[in-house]
């Protein structure tokens, strides 16, 4: 735990409060907590032992939360696949997708994990939820990923293994026993790490084991009615749909994550509410998959909490901000379809909570109580800045023009100046290109 004071002295401070969510001011943090926040008017004396943290009126925010990603991906920038022409979802995920996570051994895992985690911290992205698959290493492979991101590179990490019969009920079991390994990370790493129940999508998994890991009553994370060919085969096959086949084994736990949801029908929306699950939408990776795209409306009249992530499609989440935004504007071809209202609702507010409620731990917000997960941007507004445009400027300046210039988790400086501070970045980009060499070898 880190003991030491920091006093981050004149910001702009964005709190991500729906009431006094943009002030000027002051915070002190210790043992990795916020302990005082100081609007810019109160006379601060500053307690001894400080390290201060000049802001010069540079703008602080919480750090960013992604929830849902898929580490296992970083490796597929660039590489060559032959052959590569599929037609339909399920011919991308056994052309490319399938083919690379049984390609990945524990080595892989691991600097998967330190690759995306330095490009997370570089985007401001302070905590992640993320679904594993590594069907030819499953043992160990979410401690790899934790040990990269959370233990390296200072990382918060919510993961899980995606378990999935489409290897063999062998595998399948291997992944069951992987999470249920993985339910102590948050005992061993408090605040630092958990785990959800990981399934790949009901279209991959036997009714043995749907029944086998409804016995264990945790939140499940699980594709959802992604692709055409889920909504279909399940009509087919089971005669209901992922949803209600979820529902009917009891594996649709409160707080259980549910990736995309393109495809659900109405019953199935509150069937989602009333089991008090969470959505969370992932519009750049399903637009680049060609699998339709997400609708809110559907899900937040329905009183449907929806987060956002990234399906593992780079790991800047700015950019899935800006495309769901764009694509409720297209989707129902109106302009005040989406607004930057809700955009605050999606990413700080359902992102925050719901991480802090899996982490056992409070995250998110600028607040007294709350971890010091923090970003600096040097953000100078070209237009008047009030609370209520704050926004505005995230989504159409920030975002687009600026980087984070610091990042710290639990008041620890983990990036200064755009440079990670523990490691040594450019020993391990070396050593994370000479083990995707040799992946691509093996894929």
């Amino acid at each position: 735990m880190n003991d030491q004071k920091l006093f981050f002295k004149n910001f702009l401070i964005f709190s991500a409060k729906k009431s006094d969510a943009l002030f000027p001011g002051s915070l002190l943090t210790e043992n990795g907590k916020i302990t005082e926040i100081y609007p810019a008017e109160e006379d601060v004396t500053i307690p001894d032992g400080c390290h201060i943290v000049e802001g010069n009126g540079r703008l602080l925010m919480p750090g960013l939360i992604n929830s849902h990603s898929h580490i296992y991906s970083a490796f597929a920038r660039g590489v060559a696949i032959n052959p590569f022409s599929p037609t339909s979802f399920r011919q991308l995920l056994e052309q490319l997708w399938w083919r690379l996570d049984k390609a990945l051994n524990l080595e892989d895992i691991y600097y998967s994990g330190i690759l995306s985690g330095m490009d997370m911290l570089r985007n401001g992205v302070t905590t992640f939820i993320d679904h594993h698959a590594s069907p030819n290493a499953v043992s160990g492979s979410l401690g790899k990923l934790v040990d990269a991101c959370v233990n390296t590179l200072g990382l918060r990490g919510i993961f899980c293994y995606e378990t999935s019969d489409r290897d063999g009920h062998q595998i399948a079991r291997k992944g069951i026993e992987e999470n249920l390994a993985a339910q102590k990370f948050n005992e061993q790493l408090p605040g630092k790490a958990a785990a959800l129940l990981g399934l790949h999508a009901s279209f991959t998994l036997e009714e043995r084991t749907l029944e086998s890991c409804a016995g264990y009553a945790l939140p499940i994370h699980i594709h959802v009615a992604e692709g055409a060919e889920d909504a279909k085969l399940h009509r087919q096959n089971f005669g209901m749909t992922a949803i209600s086949r979820l529902d009917k084994f009891g594996l649709l736990q409160e707080d259980s994550l549910l990736a995309h949801c393109l495809l659900v029908e109405d019953e199935d929306l509150k069937t989602i509410k009333k089991r008090n699950c969470r959505v969370v939408f992932n519009p750049q990776s399903n637009m680049n998959n060609g699998a339709g795209l997400p609708d809110y409306a559907r899900f937040n009249d329905q009183g449907i909490q929806v987060n956002l992530g990234n399906d593992g499609y780079g790991f800047d989440l700015t950019r899935d901000m800006r495309t769901l935004l764009l694509s409720q504007h297209l989707l129902h071809k109106e302009p005040c379809a989406f607004g930057t209202g809700d955009l605050f609702d999606v990413v700080f507010r359902n992102n925050g909570e719901y991480a802090s409620n899996i982490l056992k731990s409070k995250i998110g917000k600028i607040e007294k109580g709350y971890r010091a997960d923090l970003v600096i941007y040097n953000y100078t507004p070209p237009t008047p800045l009030t609370p209520s445009n704050f926004m505005d400027h995230y989504y159409f300046a920030i975002i687009e023009n600026c980087k984070p210039e610091a990042v710290y988790i639990d008041g620890v400086p983990i990036l200064e100046d755009g440079i990670l501070q523990s490691v040594e970045e450019k020993k391990l980009t070396e050593a994370c290109t000479a083990q995707c060499a040799d992946f691509w070898k093996r894929f």
